[in-house]
């Protein structure tokens, strides 16, 4: 192999490696940041793309604009708050 086969090899591997780190961690979340109407126009074709579209079977969980990003850490803390001794933390996802 030359040098650009064998990078090109080893690209392939690490995105393979990245999506499929990406899947087991589902679901994501995606931050979004929409500056004009053109960037507006293409979130909605994305969202609405028929089954062959830009989505490829990946599903929209939800759609906010008016939350906050928080750590794992401090979303476990503020449900151990909330649901006092009834939490229960779930096993590392990480």
């Amino acid at each position: 192999m030359t040098t650009t086969e064998e990078r090109m090899k080893e690209v392939e591997e690490m995105l393979e490696a990245t999506n499929k780190h990406l899947m087991d961690k589902s679901p994501l979340l995606l931050t979004v940041e929409v500056p004009n109407a053109e960037a507006v126009e293409a979130i909605m074709r994305w969202f609405y793309a028929k089954d062959d579209g830009p989505m490829k079977g990946a599903k929209i969980l939800q759609i906010s604009w008016d939350q906050e990003i928080v750590t794992k850490r401090d979303a476990k803390a503020i449900r151990m708050i909330r649901e006092g001794d009834q939490f229960v933390e779930e096993a590392s996802d990480d």
